[in-house]
C-alpha cells in the first residue's frame, strides 16, 4: 500500500479513536454529573428533613414544663450529618399589631443542616406558626366570688348613697346602709300606721249628743243606721277588696285614690264582714279630691294603730296642700307624748294654725278607737269612744290654701320620697324604667330603717336579700406597680404604658409590646375631654378623676378559655384611693370597675357615669344633680300641686313626669348596668402570667395555624 494511503487510514483511525474518546468523556461527564446531582438532592432533602424535624421537635417541646419560652432557640444534632436549630420568635408577622392574637401565636422558624462528607454544609428551612390554645388562668383570690353575678358590690360598713336621677340596674350587693336620696327629695311626711275605717265629713259641727249616739249605735252593729242618720257630706266607708284603686264615697261626693296600703283587712266594730286598709306607716294614703273645704266641720272615723309611723305626728284625715303651717286647713292626727299616743285636732283660721291635743285619754296600740273632731268657728272640740275629751275656744272660719285636697292616712300631699319613686313604677307614657333600683339587692337587713325597707320592697319593687357579714373586696390591692408583664410562662416580656398627671384628647390602647393595654400610674391622675383607652387602667397611691366631655374606658375582651364559649376581661380599671367623677364630666365605662376607695360622681347638670358591667368598691356616692332644688317648700309647693290634679282625677303622667316640665327629668344621670351577654371577669396581679397549663397537662397546650416547609 502505499505511504500516502497508510497515513490516510492512520490519520482516519485515529481521528475515530478521538471522536470515541470524547464521547466516552461526554458520557463519564453526565454520568458524573448526575451522580453529583443526585448526590447534592439527597443532602438537601435530608437538611429539608433536619428541618422538618427541628419543627417537630420545637413544637412538641413547647408543651412540655421545661420549655425555654419565646425569643429563645432550640439546637439539636440529629445524627452523624445532619442537625437543626429552630428559632421561637414571638408574634405572627401576617397580623397587625393591635390584633389580640397576635401576643398568643409564635413563629417557629427552623433551619436543617446536613454536611456531606465531601463538600460544603447544605441548609434549608421550614416554618410554622403556632397559637397558645388558653386552657386556663392565673387563680383567682380567695374572695373573687363575692363579685359573682353582682352589678354592684360593696364592701364594708359604709352607707351606700344614690340620689335620683341614677339607676343601679341588675344585682346590687352591698355591705353597708343604703340612703336613696338623702340629699333630695326631703322626707316631711306624717304617715299613720295601722288601720283606718269609715271616715266621714259633715260640714256642719255635731253635738256631743250626736257623737256618742254615732258611737253607740256602731257597737250595736247598726254602723250603717248610725252615719247615715246625720247624713254625712261625704263617707268612706274603705271596704273595698284587693285590686281595687278607688275608695268609694258613700255620700256620692268625690271618691279616694287608693297608694299603697294593704285593702281587705279586718274592719272596725258595728258592721258584720267590715273591712278595712292597712296603712303602713311609710307612705301609704288615699288621696281625695277637693273636699272637705267647710268653714264648720265634723269628721269621724275609726283607727287600730299599730304605733307611731315615722313622724310623732301621724295623720287620720286631713285637708291641705303639704306640712308647713301655712299650707293645712284641718287635720285630725295622732301625736306621741313621752311614748302615749294622743289625740289631736288643727285648724288654720284666723291666719293661723291652732292645735287642740287631748291630754287625758290615751290611744292604745292595737285597739279600735272611735274618734271624732268638731269645729263650729267658735270651739274646738275632740272625741274618744263618744266622749269628749277635749276642747278650746277659737273663732273664724276654715282657711284653705291653693291646691288643698284631703287624704285618709297621711297628710293630703303624702310622702314626697314614695310619692317620686312610686312614680317611677308608674311611667303612663312609656318612657322605660328609671327606678333607682329596678333589679334585686343583697344587704344586710338590719342595716336598714323599716321606711327603708319599705321603699326598697313596697314602692320599688325591689327584690330583697339578706346578707351576713360585712364583706370584704375581692381583690387585693397590689403590693407594686408592674412595669412589666407576661401573658403566660416563658412568653414575652412586655412593658406596661405610664401616664401622665394629666391625659387628654387621647386614643391609648394594646400595642404590639403592651399587648393587654396595662397603663399604670403611681399618683392622682385625671384624665380631661376625649381620652379614649381600652385595656386596663392601674392607679396606686391615687385616684383617677374623670373631669371632661367624652371619656371613654373599655375592657380589653379575651377568647375564650378552651371548651368553653363566654368572653372574659381583665378589670377595666383597679384604682387603690377611688374614682372621681368631676361635675359635669360624662364618661363611658365599660368592664369592671374595681375601686378601693370611694366611688364619687359629683354635683352637676349634664354630666354623668354610664358604666356597663361592674363596679366593686368600698363605698359608692352618688351625689344630686346640681340644678335640683334642696329648699323643701319648693318640693311641698310642686308636690302639693301635682298631689292636687292627682285627686282631682287631672293628672296625666305621675309625679316624676310632672317634673320634667320644670327641668328635673327622671331619665337617668348616672347609670350602672350589667351588659346583655356578661363576660367573666378575671383577676390578675401582673405579677403572675396570666395563662398557666391546665391541672392535668404537662404544660402549655398549642394549635399550628400556618406551616410551610421548604422556605
Amino acid at each position: 500500500m502505499p505511504a500516502s494511503r497508510r497515513g490516510l487510514a492512520t490519520l482516519t483511525a485515529l481521528i475515530a479513536m478521538a471522536v470515541t474518546l470524547s464521547i466516552c468523556l461526554a458520557v463519564l461527564r453526565v454520568q458524573t454529573t448526575s451522580l453529583l446531582v443526585q448526590h447534592n438532592a439527597r443532602h438537601r432533602e435530608r437538611a429539608r428533613q433536619a428541618a422538618i424535624t427541628g419543627l417537630h421537635v420545637a413544637f412538641a417541646r413547647m408543651h412540655e414544663s421545661g420549655w425555654p419560652g419565646a425569643d429563645t432557640t432550640m439546637s439539636e444534632t440529629l445524627d452523624a450529618e445532619t442537625r437543626c436549630e429552630v428559632d421561637y420568635l414571638t408574634g405572627d408577622p401576617a397580623l397587625p399589631a393591635s390584633d389580640t392574637q397576635r401576643a398568643l401565636r409564635v413563629t417557629l422558624q427552623a433551619r436543617g443542616y446536613c454536611q456531606p462528607p465531601i463538600g460544603p454544609e447544605i441548609e434549608a428551612a421550614a416554618e410554622a406558626v403556632v397559637q397558645l390554645v388558653p386552657r386556663d388562668r392565673d387563680a383567682a383570690p380567695a374572695n373573687w366570688s363575692s363579685l359573682d353575678n353582682a352589678a354592684v358590690l360593696q364592701w364594708g360598713g359604709a352607707a351606700m348613697e344614690v340620689n335620683p336621677p341614677s339607676q343601679l340596674a341588675g344585682l346590687v350587693r352591698c355591705y353597708g346602709p343604703i340612703e336613696l336620696a338623702p340629699t333630695v327629695l326631703p322626707e316631711s311626711n306624717r304617715p299613720f300606721r295601722g288601720r283606718i275605717d269609715e271616715v266621714a265629713i259633715f260640714s256642719s259641727a255635731l253635738t256631743p249628743t250626736d257623737i256618742a249616739q254615732i258611737h253607740s249605735d256602731c257597737l250595736l252593729n247598726q254602723l250603717y243606721y248610725g252615719y247615715s242618720a246625720y247624713f254625712p257630706d261625704s263617707w268612706w266607708r274603705l271596704n273595698e277588696v284587693s285590686g281595687a284603686i278607688s275608695a268609694f264615697n258613700e255620700s256620692y261626693g268625690w271618691e279616694g285614690q287608693y297608694s299603697g296600703p294593704l285593702l281587705e283587712q279586718p274592719g272596725c266594730p258595728g258592721d258584720f264582714g267590715n273591712l278595712a286598709p292597712q296603712f303602713d306607716g311609710h307612705n301609704d294614703l288615699v288621696r281625695i279630691g277637693d273636699d272637705g273645704g267647710f268653714a264648720q266641720l265634723t269628721v269621724i272615723g275609726w283607727i287600730n294603730e299599730d304605733g307611731a309611723g315615722d313622724g310623732a305626728r301621724s295623720c287620720i284625715v286631713g285637708r291641705g296642700a303639704g306640712d308647713a303651717d301655712a299650707e293645712q286647713a284641718w287635720s285630725l292626727s295622732t301625736v306621741d307624748d313621752a311614748g302615749t299616743r294622743r289625740l289631736q285636732f288643727r285648724i288654720h283660721a284666723g291666719g293661723a294654725l291652732h292645735t287642740l291635743t287631748d291630754t287625758s285619754t290615751a290611744i292604745t296600740p292595737g285597739t279600735w278607737h272611735f274618734v271624732a273632731a268638731t269645729y263650729d268657728q267658735s270651739t274646738m272640740k275632740l272625741y274618744i269612744d263618744g266622749n269628749q275629751v277635749a276642747t278650746a275656744t277659737q273663732t273664724g272660719a276654715i282657711e284653705s290654701p291653693t291646691y288643698a285636697h284631703m287624704a285618709i292616712g297621711d297628710s293630703p300631699a303624702g310622702s314626697l320620697k314614695a310619692t317620686y319613686l312610686r312614680g317611677l313604677t308608674e311611667d303612663p307614657m312609656g318612657l322605660g324604667d328609671d327606678r333607682p333600683f329596678p333589679g334585686s339587692v343583697e344587704t344586710p337587713l338590719a342595716n336598714l330603717t323599716s321606711l327603708q325597707t319599705d321603699v326598697l320592697v313596697n314602692v320599688l319593687g325591689t327584690t330583697m336579700s339578706d346578707l351576713a357579714g360585712s364583706g370584704q373586696p375581692p381583690a387585693s390591692v397590689p403590693g407594686s406597680l408592674p412595669t412589666n408583664y407576661r401573658l403566660y410562662p416563658g412568653g414575652a416580656l412586655y412593658t406596661a404604658g405610664t401616664l401622665g398627671l394629666y391625659t387628654s384628647n387621647t386614643t391609648l390602647g394594646p400595642g404590639a409590646s403592651n399587648p393587654l393595654g396595662l397603663f399604670v400610674a403611681n399618683q392622682n391622675i385625671e384624665f380631661g375631654p376625649n381620652v379614649s383607652l381600652t385595656g386596663t387602667v392601674l392607679v396606686l397611691n391615687g385616684t383617677l378623676t374623670l373631669n371632661g366631655a367624652n371619656i371613654s374606658l373599655a375592657a380589653l375582651t379575651m377568647p375564650p378559655l378552651s371548651g368553653s364559649s363566654v368572653a372574659w376581661q381583665l378589670p377595666v380599671a383597679a384604682l387603690e384611693q377611688g374614682l372621681s367623677m368631676a361635675a359635669d364630666a360624662s364618661a363611658t365605662v365599660d368592664g369592671l370597675l374595681m375601686s378601693w376607695g370611694d366611688t364619687h360622681v359629683l354635683e352637676g347638670v349634664d354630666g354623668g357615669l354610664t358604666l356597663t358591667g361592674a363596679l366593686a368598691t368600698s363605698r359608692l356616692r352618688i351625689e344630686r344633680r346640681s340644678n335640683w332644688p334642696t329648699a323643701t317648700s319648693w318640693w311641698n309647693g310642686k308636690l302639693a300641686q301635682w298631689s292636687y290634679d292627682a285627686a282631682q282625677g287631672y293628672a296625666f303622667e305621675s309625679f316624676p313626669y310632672f317634673l320634667a316640665a320644670y327641668s328635673l327629668p327622671p331619665a337617668p344621670k348616672t347609670k350602672i348596668q350589667p351588659p346583655p351577654l356578661p363576660p367573666t371577669y378575671h383577676w390578675n396581679d401582673w405579677q403572675t402570667p396570666l395563662f398557666q397549663p391546665a391541672p392535668g397537662d404537662a404544660g402549655l397546650q398549642w394549635q399550628i395555624i400556618r406551616w410551610h416547609t421548604g422556605v
